[in-house]
């Protein structure tokens, strides 16, 4: 896997978006203010004085939803072409899209939420607080987080295959999508998501300090880095997938 590439690519992309894009750059900004209102209006309907908490709270949700699948729906769009910067053409396919992305990633966790779910429901009256109870604990936490970071690995490479595709099965194609984990090999693509993961925590931790020094600066800033940081990180993991698809890029399915 060309770690290398991987990353200039999705820079460069990432630099394109802002310097020749601008007019997706500013939709995700309002979008995510727009995200942003609606949490406070949830949290303001979660406050049981106000007597139309009820009316907030499904307006806020409403809003919320409709924003967070176009802003999914935008990024499936990044993470299908390379070489070409998405706008906001047919809202509605983005919608769409973005609904489908979150059924594709349900698919791959509502089975570890069951597999969690029957593991406490058996084995929780076994886990005493004795030596033999906190092993079992400690193993039983050890395979929920393996199985969480697997499928997770599996949803990500599933979401980019769906947009490629613009099929939800071909994002559940459990074969399809393990050859192209073993194309790249799972160290190297473990090798990458941590890259990817290291890029976010820092910009994270950035965030949280200018946050610290001014709250108002602070807000200014995230807005103007979280497009971009969501771009790369679309397109980088785009850019994993076809390093293990190379000779078989699904050419099924265009964004206009």
């Amino acid at each position: 896997m060309r770690f290398e590439y991987i990353f200039q690519s999705s820079l460069d992309y990432t630099k394109k978006f802002c310097l020749e894009n601008k007019f997706s750059y500013l939709m995700l900004i309002l979008l995510i203010i727009f995200t942003g209102a609606a949490d406070i209006l949830l949290f303001i309907g979660s406050i049981e004085q106000f007597s139309f908490n009820g009316w907030l709270i499904w307006t806020a949700l409403s809003i919320f939803l409709a924003i967070a699948f176009l802003i999914y729906g935008y990024l499936i769009r990044v993470c299908r072409d390379g070489t070409v910067v998405p706008g906001f053409k047919k809202p509605g396919n983005l919608f769409i899209d973005g609904i489908k992305s979150l059924i594709i990633y349900l698919c791959w966790i509502i089975p570890l939420l069951l597999f969690c779910l029957i593991l406490s429901i058996c084995f929780m009256p076994l886990t005493r607080f004795n030596i033999v109870g906190i092993a079992l604990t400690l193993i039983l936490v050890f395979i929920a987080v393996f199985l969480s970071i697997y499928l997770q690995f599996y949803c990500a490479m599933g979401i980019v295959r769906f947009s490629k595709t613009g099929k939800i099965r071909e994002g559940l194609n459990y074969s399809a999508l393990k050859k192209i984990i073993r194309t790249n090999g799972w160290i190297m693509y473990i090798g990458s998501m941590i890259i990817l993961w290291v890029v976010y925590v820092i910009v994270y931790i950035a965030a949280i300090f200018l946050f610290i020094l001014n709250f108002i600066v602070g807000i200014i800033i995230a807005l103007i880095l979280l497009p971009p940081l969501m771009v790369f990180c679309a397109r980088y993991i785009g850019a994993v997938y076809e390093e293990g698809d190379r000779d078989n890029i699904s050419q099924d399915y265009f964004f206009e």
